[in-house]
């Protein structure tokens, strides 16, 4: 049986325009880890792109501006990994980090290219039960 934990806010509802959001903490023991943007409103030709960042920083260090990195991950609706995705629509986009990745202590949602989307982020983690 495994733990999952989630969701951790990367972006708070009602997010809107071009962000580098806060960076939120890594989960240690993940075994699995995961991201969603959701698009929860959107007006005339509405676009986002977004991505995920990672930092890789000392325990109790807060990751400063050049400590980001841009991640490839592993979007949930096509075997084309990616850097940045694009949502145009209403609806929810996942994207898993992959294995080899998982090694930073902090990551953040950078969102840019935003016309009309409102939009919150969230992260997920899954790690094996003792």
């Amino acid at each position: 049986m495994s733990n999952f934990l989630g969701p951790v806010a990367l972006a708070p509802a009602g997010s809107t325009g071009n962000n580098s959001h806060n960076a939120a903490p890594s989960v240690p023991a993940a075994e699995h880890i995961s991201f969603k943007l959701v698009v929860e409103a959107v007006g005339a030709t509405p676009t986002i792109t977004w991505k995920i960042q990672g930092a890789a920083m000392p325990d109790g260090t807060a990751p400063g501006a050049n400590d980001w990195v841009d991640l490839m991950l592993r979007p949930s609706d096509t075997d084309t990994g990616a850097v940045t995705r694009t949502a145009t629509a209403v609806g929810t986009q996942v994207s898993h980090l992959p294995y080899d990745r998982d090694n930073f202590s902090h990551f953040r949602l950078v969102t840019s290219l935003n016309t009309n989307v409102t939009y919150r982020g969230e992260m997920y983690a899954q790690d094996e039960a003792s």
